[in-house]
């Protein structure tokens, strides 16, 4: 790069809070984003006091508690790299580009240099993954709801999934989904990403996936029932244990059953079904 220096942020901010706050910072273009224990550290081109004020206005944040300072400017594919590592999850092996092909007989999933969220290394994102190769996908149509960089759309379509819809809010995705379809071999007629919001996706599908944060999902249970075929399934995660509860209830109470749930660390998983 040519840019001699960036502003960084320094934000402190919990675990359950991290995937929100890092697609707002996508959202607002910050030029890397590095995760360390309780707090992410944000370099951008921007005036630092500016991008924090529009930050600010989209999250639940005080500027008080965020460091801004001017540092020199970074290799950020080295730093990308260096905090980036493969990962297995059951047959499916997540890595990025710059890492050598499993030598095991399984699926990969390549991620693109400079992501910073779905990576797997998630809890959500894990179980997602996780979840899916549990499920027959063979043949079935997929909707991939706040579908991010694409990688849980990408392995649909490596466990046999055909006719794929992804939507997300943010620009930026649409970029990311399609570099993720080419680095992984995945033909582009078989997907259709949609810019916008949920009303404006069409169609039903055999299987739904919603990776996304406690706030939508609690807002969308009925709207997501249009969208599922008869004797579909949807598995959805981005849930804290904490919010277990009132999420069961919720979707109980719009005609969903549970099948099952999974946990890692203090997040959950559901793998859901319409009531007969």
């Amino acid at each position: 790069m040519s840019q001699q220096s960036y502003n960084k942020l320094t934000i402190p901010v919990p675990d359950s809070e991290k995937e929100i706050m890092i697609a707002w910072l996508n959202y607002l273009e910050a030029d890397s984003i590095v995760e360390s224990e309780d707090q992410l550290e944000v370099y951008t081109t921007i005036d630092g006091y500016a991008f924090l004020s529009e930050l600010a206005q989209k999250v639940a944040l005080d500027p008080k508690v965020v460091v801004v300072e001017r540092v020199e400017n970074k290799n950020w594919n080295a730093l990308w790299e260096s905090n980036f590592e493969p990962i297995q999850i059951a047959a499916i092996y997540v890595r990025a580009t710059f890492h050598k092909p499993t030598e095991r007989d399984d699926q990969e999933l390549i991620i693109a240099p400079k992501m910073a969220f779905g990576t797997g290394h998630h809890p959500t994102t894990y179980m997602m993954i996780d979840t899916m190769q549990q499920l027959d996908l063979e043949g079935k149509s997929v909707f991939d709801y706040g579908c991010g960089t694409g990688i849980l759309s990408v392995l649909a379509y490596k466990l046999g999934a055909k006719n794929i819809t992804a939507v997300d809010i943010q620009e930026e995705a649409e970029d990311n989904f399609e570099e993720h379809l080419e680095i992984n071999g995945c033909p582009p007629s078989q997907f259709r990403f949609q810019l916008g919001q949920l009303e404006q996706v069409s169609g039903s599908y055999d299987v739904i996936l919603a990776n996304i944060n406690r706030h939508v999902l609690l807002e969308k249970q009925t709207a997501l029932k249009q969208y599922l075929k008869s004797g579909g399934l949807m598995v959805m995660s981005g849930i804290l244990d904490s919010d277990r509860d009132v999420l069961v209830s919720t979707y109980k109470e719009a005609g969903w059953v549970v099948i099952d749930e999974f946990s890692r660390g203090e997040w959950k998983c559901f793998h859901l079904r319409m009531s007969t």
